[in-house]
């Protein structure tokens, strides 16, 4: 597994925006040629800019950088990279960017060498054929073609290193030009085959391809993925749902779950009594606890809700059921609201609301993995005009008490604060909205995230001066 690598953009100590983009996932190599290789990525959720970092080594440690210069490649999610030596082995990483934000991690490192990369030699008839993993091989034909459940008797494959026959197990008709071949044992990496195609297969005007076999000869390379029985693989299900705080819930899943950006689009909390939903802010996975996430939402009431979270994956690549992916918030939020007991009567002149004070929504705070005496704080700036500050607290050494660390202009919304120690073990955070006649809300408390520390956190390291004063280090998976 490559090694994933935090990114944070160098700051002053002084108060200032702190923010990142999602991360650039799925970066891989599409298509190579005599000098060149093409590479793609998923998109990145509102980052106007791609920047391609490229060199002939790879970086995992401090002592190393990319020796090459950045690319920047505007806003494409494919690009070619040109001039490459064919007997070279370059190393690339990506990360997104816009006008006030990067990511924050860059992406996995991927390397290519063009001398070691071979080229499938196919008939004419065929117009493709992909490599998926160690079981899966996918192939499509020039011509629609009769695919049915005797298809599987007109293919054999064989392993040119000695010829011994490698075992079709069953095929997948995907379209009448596609089809993919499930094999019964794992292809080596970096080795030469031949699949052989009989006559009996027909094209949709039931015509044979060829008068005799077509032969399509194709090859492996050095990183062939592992083939995933996902059949076999626990089933992945929502354990539980709590209220946070009161705009956030946190949801625990039995498994590791991907770091999908596009997740947020497929979360959905509503009202149990009348369906009403809720929208959803932003959703957070968890570094140290990898099976949780927070979602982000706005205000809610003291009431009963229910969570749905369609098709998240696990790290494995299990996708949650839509059976499970459903669960009742186990916690009602307590209400923003000073209560009066029931049985005091009070004099009419008194007969008038309790002054409240908003709360400030999607408190995020997460002590810098530079320097463990930095809080890095974010959080939605607030409407309410009456807002005239922001007090920051941070849980005393036992635990009974918080102590006022800062206050935070209304204005902004991402902020680096000075602790004066170091913060090393997991705390709560405190974060109080004051109005302009001084009067303060009752407190929104989030838990403080703690990133790893050590020799692992030593590793950081300039990336180059094509970065602009970038900084990379070693963070865990």
């Amino acid at each position: 597994m490559f090694k994933k690598f935090l990114f944070i953009a160098l700051i002053s100590c002084h108060l200032s925006a702190f923010a990142f983009l999602e991360d650039v996932a799925n970066l891989r190599v599409t298509q190579t040629g005599e000098n060149f290789a093409e590479i793609k990525f998923d998109e990145v959720l509102d980052a106007t800019n791609y920047t391609l970092l490229i060199g002939t080594n790879s970086v995992s440690s401090s002592a190393e950088s990319y020796n090459l210069p950045p690319i920047i490649m505007g806003g494409n999610l494919e690009y070619r990279v040109s001039n490459l030596k064919p007997d070279t082995t370059y190393f690339m990483r990506v990360f997104a960017e816009n006008a006030n934000d990067k990511s924050e991690n860059l992406s996995d490192e991927i390397s290519v060498n063009l001398s070691q990369l071979k080229t499938n030699i196919l008939p004419s008839q065929i117009t493709d054929l992909i490599v998926l993993d160690s079981r899966n091989v996918q192939i499509a034909f020039e011509k629609d073609m009769q695919f049915n459940e005797e298809t599987i008797k007109t293919l054999r494959l064989f392993k040119k290193f000695d010829g011994n026959e490698i075992l079709i197990q069953n095929i997948e008709i995907i379209d009448q030009k596609n089809i993919k071949l499930f094999i019964k044992q794992n292809l080596d990496p970096n080795f030469d085959y031949e699949l052989h195609i009989l006559p009996d297969l027909l094209d949709i005007d039931a015509n044979p391809l060829s008068a005799e076999k077509l032969v399509a000869n194709f090859n492996t390379t050095d990183q062939l993925s592992e083939y995933v029985d996902l059949t076999n693989l626990p089933d992945l299900k929502i354990v539980s749902a709590v209220a946070f705080d009161q705009s956030a819930f946190e949801v625990e899943f039995s498994h590791e779950i991907k770091k999908d950006p596009s997740l947020r689009s497929r979360v959905k909390i509503f009202r149990k009594d009348n369906q009403e939903n809720l929208d959803v802010v932003d959703v957070l996975f968890n570094e140290l606890e990898p099976k949780k996430i927070l979602i982000v939402t706005t205000q809610v009431e003291e009431t009963d809700y229910v969570i749905e979270v369609k098709d998240v994956q696990s790290e494995q690549g299990k996708i949650i059921t839509p059976a499970d992916s459903r669960i009742d918030v186990l916690n009602k939020p307590k209400a923003n609201v000073s209560e009066i007991p029931a049985m005091m009567e009070l004099p009419p002149i008194m007969e008038v609301a309790p002054t409240q004070v908003s709360e400030i929504s999607g408190v995020k705070g997460t002590i810098d993995s530079m320097d463990n005496s930095k809080l890095q704080l974010s959080f939605n700036k607030p409407t309410d005009k009456e807002i005239k500050e922001i007090k920051v607290f941070l849980e005393s050494e036992d635990g009974k008490t918080f102590d006022l660390i800062d206050v935070v202009s209304k204005d902004l919304s991402k902020v680096i604060l000075e602790l004066g120690t170091p913060v090393r073990s997991e705390k709560n955070l405190k974060v109080v909205a004051v109005d302009n006649n001084g009067n303060e809300s009752e407190g929104i408390i989030t838990k403080l995230l703690i990133p790893e520390t050590g020799p692992a956190a030593a590793l950081a390291t300039l990336i180059g001066s094509g970065l602009l004063g970038a900084v990379v280090s070693r963070r865990r998976k």
